[in-house]
């Protein structure tokens, strides 16, 4: 569930997990049972919460956030 510190629904912490620790998009697609597109509606929109614009900088805050 978001918090004001963690903006992310699960599925969006999820799928950052899985591209922070390398996978690309259609292996965190394949491990998380989704489509590839999903994937990415999910990283849109978690870049948008986060004010974001790269998986780069979605490493850092995740970190901040206590996701990874």
């Amino acid at each position: 569930m978001p918090t004001t510190k963690n903006p992310l629904t699960m599925r969006e912490q999820q799928v950052v997990r899985r591209i922070v620790f390398g996978a690309g998009t259609a292996e965190a697609a394949r491990v998380l049972g989704i489509r590839p597109s999903t994937v990415e509606t999910h990283l849109e929109r978690t870049y948008r919460k986060l004010a974001i614009h790269s998986r780069r900088e979605l490493a850092g805050q995740a970190l901040r956030l206590g996701i990874v």
